[in-house]
């Protein structure tokens, strides 16, 4: 029986299970689900999650007295078929739960946000390359891992990738309770300082400075901090960070002369406060009045022990989480709830999906009738992982008396608003719509007539569309073309081009997650083949195996450039800046030479894509240069030798990680 994947603690990132001591607190942890065999659920915390040879188990909900034990997967696979048990959840320690709820102790209603909001991470890893899966917040989880991807680089449907590093406080208990500390604590003496006492950073605060740089003949007037009373200005430096506090009285004598009372070292303890992690402190909190520069002369020192240092870590990702659940909380879904004449079995909707396997989950399904007369389409945008995502549609449209109304459909945030469109549809592919009628033609037919949405926690996971066909009982339909169920990226592709590879390419995309990228396109030939005639050269630029996150024998496609003999500027086809190698075919596009041939070719073992093209003058050459292992056997040869086509542009999908990992031929 396969062992299962090993999965990361949602909330710290450090691995769940796997220790050699079973006393180990990485071992103790719970699963946040909420469907057991497929049926929906309120979201629950389960007991602890036993780890067996064939799995992971948790135990289910019983009225009998004997404790029923149930298979689980944690981290739901991207692929459906390898989720094989009757349960669904995310992993998280036992220690990590309670500093959460420490922080803030998620209600019932909250915990289902909380499980949506899992939902809607993206996952990195499960693979031979990177065993552990984890949850890729887009966040360096407070410096247990680094940010391979530059953000500013990233593509659309890109997720930013995290590689670990070697942190080895990560690996102590961040709910450890210092007891050498508490005895520490209970030995201060309570008659050791006064309330005011200077301390030695008092001392060193600067006040010379300002009375040598202030020339004004009285300081105090040139201070706009002496107009503020004496309790404002006191409450001012409770509520700062000590570093920005020693700055306020380097650059102020209002704050130089008050000192650091007792309250504002109090107030280093709080929640918010810098030692606010330091949780041993906290049942002292009502004593020592007067003396609690002692107590944080005491207690800084050991913010640089392992298990404290951790703490803090996992306090700032719990407080990131909350902000998050609280943001999912307080949006609402907008819409209309899908009607009876509205469902599948009645209406034909055409929904453009990411990929064929996309298994994403949702919270909420949403309608949205679009009026006659659209005047423009706004999307709102939220931000969530460090990229923003769409979260919903307003559609402007006349009424009857010519004013201006809109329609909302999901979440709407009106000052992330992007217009999508005022005169033509073509924008709006890329939230998934099929049909580029949206206004319709000037008779009406297929005019798109509503719109139907599947939204997560905060974002639109699926659109689909109708122009209210009705379906009659045992009709068939013809399944839209590829093309026109894929996301692209920035143009959509005429419908009279055609693309023979589109209908196989999503089976040799990798790693999974790269499913989720736009297709993109890139005509050099124009949309008629206009352009043939000034094709002059391709230039594939190419690195080793050792240059991609897959390594591997065979060289990668990063860029494929296109030159012309008119002057204009070359057209581009992946990575611009990235340049290991570069490989030239010319073409004699002036002299009548063109593309009539293309295959993708490729070793499934070593997922590299390449491409073997024909001119109409015998002229043959695969990229990359130097692939190796690729099987074709003699049908395969004689197809492509008569093939004839007129190749006026290639697609596929890119990213700065992986280069090229699909690509096709665009033909007319």
């Amino acid at each position: 029986m396969d062992r299962p994947r090993i999965c990361c603690c949602v909330l710290c990132g450090v691995v769940c299970g796997h220790q050699d001591d079973d006393d180990d607190w990485r071992n103790r942890f719970y699963a946040v689900y909420d469907s057991v065999d497929g049926k929906p659920r309120q979201a629950q915390l389960s007991g602890l999650v036993r780890f067996t040879r064939s799995g992971y188990e948790i135990q289910a909900d019983s009225e009998t007295e004997e404790p029923q034990m149930i298979g689980i997967d944690l981290m739901p696979s991207e692929c459906p078929w390898e989720n094989k048990n009757p349960a669904k959840g995310f992993p998280i320690h036992v220690s990590c739960w309670k500093i959460l709820n420490d922080c803030w102790s998620p209600s019932d209603q909250e915990l289902q946000l909380l499980l949506g909001v899992f939902r809607l991470v993206p996952m990195q890893g499960g693979d031979r390359w990177h065993p552990s899966v984890i949850l890729n917040w887009g966040h360096d989880y407070g410096g247990l891992f680094e940010l391979v991807t530059d953000r500013d680089k990233l593509e659309p449907g890109e997720d930013c990738r995290i590689r670990r590093l070697n942190c080895a406080f990560s690996a102590h208990n961040p709910a450890v309770v210092d007891f050498n500390l508490i005895g520490v604590l209970k030995e201060v003496c309570p008659d050791g300082d006064t309330t005011n006492a200077s301390t030695e950073i008092t001392e060193s605060s600067g006040e010379q400075d300002v009375g040598e740089e202030d020339a004004s003949p009285n300081p105090r007037a040139r201070d706009v901090f002496h107009k503020l009373p004496v309790e404002i200005r006191q409450q001012i430096l409770e509520n700062v960070p000590l570093f920005d506090a020693l700055a306020l009285r380097q650059a102020s004598r209002a704050f130089a002369e008050l000192g650091f009372h007792d309250l504002f070292w109090k107030s280093r303890f709080y929640s918010d406060g810098e030692l606010g992690h330091i949780h041993e402190v906290e049942p002292f909190l009502a004593l020592f009045p007067g003396h609690w520069r002692s107590v944080w002369l005491i207690a800084a020192p050991c913010a640089d022990r392992p298990w404290i240092r951790n703490r803090a870590r996992v306090m700032t990702l719990a407080s990131s989480l909350r902000n998050l659940v609280h943001k999912a909380g307080s949006a609402k879904c907008r819409g209309n709830q899908i009607s009876n004449a509205l469902t599948e079995s009645k209406v034909w909707w055409q929904t453009a999906n990411r990929s064929s396997e996309d298994p994403s989950s949702f919270l909420h399904q949403r309608h949205l009738p679009v009026p006659s007369k659209v005047t423009a389409v706004f999307a709102s945008t939220v931000e969530i992982c460090g990229r923003e995502c769409v979260s919903g549609i307003r559609i402007q449209h006349k009424d009857r008396k010519g004013g201006s109304r809109s329609l909302t459909f999901g979440y709407q945030h009106p000052d992330n608003e992007t217009l999508l469109l005022n005169d033509e549809l073509h924008p709006l592919a890329l939230l998934k719509l099929l049909k580029r009628r949206l206004i319709g033609t000037s008779s009406g037919k297929d005019a798109i007539s509503a719109l139907k949405g599947d939204f997560d926690a905060l974002k639109l996971v699926s659109l689909a569309v109708t122009s209210g066909v009705r379906r009659r009982r045992g009709q068939t339909w013809d399944e839209p073309a590829p093309k026109d169920t894929m996301v692209w990226y920035s143009d959509l592709p005429d419908h009279h081009l055609k693309m023979p590879e589109l209908r196989y390419a999503e089976d040799y995309v990798y790693p999974p997650r790269n499913r989720t990228l736009p297709m993109r396109m890139m005509l050099f030939g124009g949309t008629h083949g206009q352009d043939l005639p000034f094709v002059t050269r391709i230039i594939v630029e190419q690195g080793t195996g050792s240059d991609s996150y897959l390594g591997g024998l065979n060289p990668q496609l990063w860029a494929i450039k296109i030159r012309f003999s008119d002057g204009r500027e070359p057209l581009y086809f992946g990575d611009k800046v990235y340049k290991p190698l570069s490989v030239s075919f010319p073409i004699d596009g002036p002299g009548g030479e063109r593309i009539t041939a293309f295959r993708y070719v490729g070793n499934t073992m070593d997922w590299h894509p390449g491409f073997k093209i024909r001119t109409n003058r015998g002229r043959t050459i695969m990229f990359p240069f130097g692939m190796r292992n690729v099987y074709t056997d003699s049908t395969e040869t004689k197809a492509f030798e008569e093939m004839d086509q007129m190749v006026v542009g290639i697609f596929g999908k890119f990213s700065p990680s992986w280069g090229i990992s699909v690509i096709g031929a665009v033909c007319l």
